[in-house]
């Protein structure tokens, strides 16, 4: 059995156009980076391809992101080794996932300083952001740096070694 709902338009309580539901997706953008990037040093660098403006339909609305990119851990001579990752909204930092773990994790791993070794994993993480207040347009970006000021070139989406980085960026109805 099926139903069928037609209407011509709707209407709000106050006469203006449309309802709103909290909670629904207003909008979706994606990305997918396969720009690789070297990183030797404890200074944030743009990921290349790691970027989405969107303008958001309401200044209330949350911003729910996704992202992963495709990580090697290089060997060097500090114990622990690895990257971090943090997500701007233009100029304003919306959250730092660290090594030490004070927004969660990294990617990184420990070895010896006697014998370091490598590693290789897609590194996956999550923000949010419910206080762009804003109806212009806005850039997210994902930056990364070595952790701990780890000494060895880490790989980011190396096109050899793994898929590229993508990212989700969604407005959702408050």
């Amino acid at each position: 059995m099926s139903s069928v709902m037609k209407v011509d338009s709707i209407t709000k309580s106050d006469g203006t156009a449309g309802v709103h539901i909290a909670g629904h997706v207003i909008q979706v953008i994606n990305c997918k980076s396969s720009g690789r990037l070297e990183t030797n040093n404890s200074t944030y660098v743009d990921v290349p391809g790691m970027s989405i403006t969107i303008t958001p339909k309401f200044a209330n609305s949350g911003i729910i992101g996704f992202y992963e990119n495709h990580v090697y851990i290089a060997t060097g001579s500090q114990t622990w080794q690895g990257v971090e990752f943090r997500v701007l909204r233009d100029s304003t930092v919306v959250t730092v996932v660290t090594g030490g773990g004070n927004n969660g994790y990294g990617t990184a791993h420990a070895g010896s300083t006697n014998n370091p070794d490598r590693m290789m994993e897609y590194a996956t993480q999550s923000f949010d952001d419910y206080n762009h207040n804003s109806t212009s347009a806005i850039t997210y970006k994902v930056q990364v740096a070595n952790t701990n000021g780890s000494t060895g070139t880490h790989d980011v989406n190396q096109p050899s070694y793994g898929q590229g980085g993508r990212m989700t960026i969604m407005e959702i109805a408050q």
